[in-house]
């Protein structure tokens, strides 16, 4: 038995293997070095773990190769199946343009796709027709 690759835990997912290729920056500009200086700043403040803030140069090094396994698995991990995403967001769309506006069954399954995209659980949810509703499993 074998771990999977992270471009395999990418196709599961439904994303194109090329999806975290290329994420590095040759030549950072100062822009960049000064934005992510500011972000991993603010980072250091909230979780308070690190006493020392990166350096330009930690940061500049980071940029250029800001990839990593460890990192990449746990983005996918804790990511939700692009396909799943797609297919209720288009019942919403769907749903919302042919019903007239929003009504409760379209509270629902907006709800019901936060806790797909929030929790990745299975959820029923219920699907409104023009007459009468219907119980649709996804």
């Amino acid at each position: 038995m074998r771990r999977l690759t992270p471009t395999e835990c990418a196709r599961l997912q439904g994303f194109p293997d090329w999806w975290c290729a290329d994420l590095g920056e040759k030549l950072p500009s100062e822009e960049e070095l000064t934005r992510w200086a500011e972000i991993f700043e603010t980072h250091r403040k909230i979780v308070g773990t690190s006493s020392k803030p990166k350096t330009r140069k930690q940061i500049f090094k980071w940029l250029q190769n800001p990839h990593s396994d460890s990192a990449e698995y746990k983005m996918w991990g804790n990511g939700v199946a692009l396909p799943n995403v797609v297919y209720v967001l288009t019942g919403i769309v769907y749903y919302t343009q042919n019903d007239g506006g929003v009504n409760l069954q379209i509270f629902s399954l907006i709800f019901c796709t936060y806790y797909l995209l929030f929790f990745g659980v299975r959820v029923i949810y219920v699907v409104p027709k023009k007459q009468g509703g219907t119980h649709n499993e996804n």
